[in-house]
């Protein structure tokens, strides 16, 4: 009973059961809501604002010693942490002040105090166009290989409709860009930077969306190279500005990791573009293959407990003419451990 529980949940509902029932059982605990920044470009407010105060009421009203607002640094830490800060107050408000939180009024007075303003309805607004960027998981999509398409998890995973996606993100940013080029920041100018970056960063993304949209639907040559050579040089901008700003920021240890997923974006523009040049469409560079996995592991089984897994396949290779046999590759993927043993 000398333990702590750190009750982590990153869901918007109204109530919290595991919080009275961990305080029931003896247990100090601390609530931990999330500013919902992992796997994204810039954290998603909506959900998170909500999450943050829900949770952190709920940890008031069953004795909780206190809150803490997590963040998570998925795939290297890309999104800069510096984002998160009104998460941050917003949960601090919270937990201080014990009662539901006037959004509007404390995110007025956050923006004045982080950036010097009288008038703080342009970021409040940019700051919202620029959460349209945390929903679903937009990193997927960001580091995706340029020609394997748009992944099952990001943006347009439901709708599937990756140009009307790319209209939509271009007329956010481009209002967020608008907004951002309006604000006179007495304090803290290298906020707006940062800010600028994510705008600049979704306007990328929607160029790689339309990019998409146009292959699927059987564009020309002519215009898919025009758009790989735009979104080749625009990466090649992105990318020192974004080292740029690193460097600023931070401690230079994980940049080298975060260089080199745009390096491998820039040569996935950079192929497309030679073989579209070449006059040839650009194909995506992944290996014919076919999985092999156990029974029951869907994710709904998959939680219910902890499962090892043992799994034997036979296959047959058969020889060249030359008697020698063709390579082969074997890819493992396991939660926690993983062996793999050839005959």
């Amino acid at each position: 009973r000398d333990s702590v529980i750190v009750d982590g949940h990153y869901n918007a509902a109204r109530n919290f059961p595991s919080v009275k029932k961990f305080r029931g059982a003896g247990f100090d605990v601390i609530v931990s809501p999330s500013v919902r920044n992992y796997n994204k470009i810039f954290p998603e407010w909506g959900r998170a604002l909500t999450n943050i105060e829900n949770l952190t009421l709920e940890g008031i009203r069953n004795g909780a010693l206190g809150s803490l607002v997590s963040c998570w640094g998925d795939n290297g830490s890309y999104s800069f942490r510096q984002y998160n800060l009104w998460g941050y107050a917003f949960g601090a408000s919270v937990a201080w002040n014990h009662k539901r939180t006037d959004r509007k009024a404390l995110e007025a007075a956050f923006w004045r105090s982080l950036l010097g303003v009288e008038d703080s309805a342009p970021l409040v607004e940019a700051n919202a166009l620029l959460a349209t960027l945390g929903r679903r998981f937009t990193l997927y999509d960001w580091w995706r290989q340029p020609m394997m398409g748009l992944s099952t998890s990001g943006p347009v995973r439901d709708k599937k409709e990756p140009l009307a996606a790319g209209r939509a993100m271009v007329d956010d940013m481009d209002r967020a860009l608008d907004l951002l080029t309006k604000v006179d920041a007495v304090h803290n100018r290298w906020y707006l930077d940062l800010l600028t970056f994510a705008a600049l960063s979704g306007r990328l993304l929607a160029d790689k969306y339309s990019y998409n949209g146009e292959a699927e639907s059987g564009a020309g040559i002519g215009i898919l190279h025009e758009r790989a050579l735009g979104l080749h040089r625009g990466a090649h901008r992105l990318r020192a500005r974004y080292s740029s700003l690193w460097r600023s920021l931070n401690h230079p240890s994980g940049l080298e990791n975060n260089l080199r997923l745009w390096d491998r974006q820039l040569d996935g523009w950079a192929g497309a573009v030679q073989a579209l040049t070449d006059g040839r469409l650009p194909q995506a560079p992944d290996i014919s293959s076919r999985w092999i996995a156990p029974r029951g592991s869907s994710k709904a089984k998959r939680l219910r407990r902890p499962r090892s897994s043992y799994i034997r396949c036979e296959f047959n290779v058969a020889a060249g003419a030359d008697s020698t046999l063709p390579e082969m590759l074997v890819q493992l993927m396991g939660e926690s451990h993983g062996e793999a043993w050839l005959n």
